[in-house]
């Protein structure tokens, strides 16, 4: 019975056949792209649109390409959620390592654009640290993040806000109900080819002329999955006019925009600033 999704691969090559086995002679060459490393953490195949069944002696069944990248998703999602559940206090140390100089000026600069009680909206907040704290306290701020963990940090230290724990890209929220949507650091945890579809929903969520300012890869990475501070991790990312292309599809106009290099302790990393409205 079929009751969990715990990786997708990619077929490599046509079926083999080994005639000196009596059982499951076929097998099919793969490269495993995303895997959960705990099926306790494997999503539900109901939730890919997958009906749960016996395949008896059959070694496979056909997906439609929907239902593949929709548990590719799952997967990548369930990577992430469970990476940022384990390594709150190790990414704090890491993240103290950055001169993060950029983060400060273009929030400052946001914060000069939107008035004092707005409300705001931010996705990805983590932990709750300096940003959200001072979002919190220029507006009425909501959260979220997909991390159990990371949101119980966050109501600790910034009380005053809503946070919600659900996924950034399906999380149900009022349509014109924020002056500003926030996302630094956060959106190149999200598979990449649902990132036309949130603008779009960003775009819903904002009020006429409410601004996003968000922080992208600025770089071409289909997807990634490896260890990172001592745990498995997913990113993914279009490079910059991809991304932009995307910004304007969703209905959101750009006012300022720019590809800047951080470096972060591994090395340096390009990342795509940008600052829209909604028409």
């Amino acid at each position: 019975m079929w009751q969990a999704i715990y990786g997708v691969a990619e077929v490599t090559g046509p079926p083999e056949h080994d005639p000196s086995r009596t059982r499951w002679a076929w097998t099919y060459p793969i490269r495993p792209e995303l895997i959960v490393g705990d099926l306790h953490d494997a999503p539900p195949v109901e939730s890919a649109g997958i009906f749960p069944q016996s395949i008896w002696r059959h070694s496979h069944i056909r997906l439609t390409h929907g239902q593949f990248e929709t548990a590719a998703g799952m997967i990548a999602k369930a990577i992430v959620e469970l990476g940022w559940d384990r390594i709150p206090d190790r990414f704090a140390a890491w993240q103290a390592q950055i001169d993060d100089t950029e983060r400060d000026a273009r929030v400052d600069d946001l914060l000069t654009r939107v008035p004092h009680g707005a409300d705001i909206l931010e996705l990805g907040c983590g932990a709750g640290g300096r940003t959200t704290l001072r979002l919190a306290t220029h507006g009425r701020l909501t959260g979220v993040d997909i991390s159990a963990e990371q949101l119980r940090r966050a109501r600790e230290h910034v009380p005053e806000a809503r946070f919600i724990h659900a996924d950034l890209a399906t999380v149900d929220l009022p349509d014109r109900s924020f002056d500003a949507v926030v996302s630094l650091y956060a959106l190149n945890n999200l598979p990449r080819d649902e990132l036309g579809a949130l603008f779009g929903r960003i775009h819903a969520w904002l009020r006429p002329r409410g601004l996003l300012l968000a922080s992208l890869p600025a770089a071409d990475l289909p997807f990634w999955q490896g260890e990172w501070l001592g745990t498995q991790m997913f990113f993914s990312g279009w490079d910059a006019d991809v991304t932009l292309r995307l910004v304007d599809e969703g209905g959101l106009e750009i006012v300022d925009h720019r590809v800047e290099t951080m470096r972060e302790p591994e090395g340096e990393v390009r990342w795509l600033w940008l600052l829209a409205t909604r028409r």
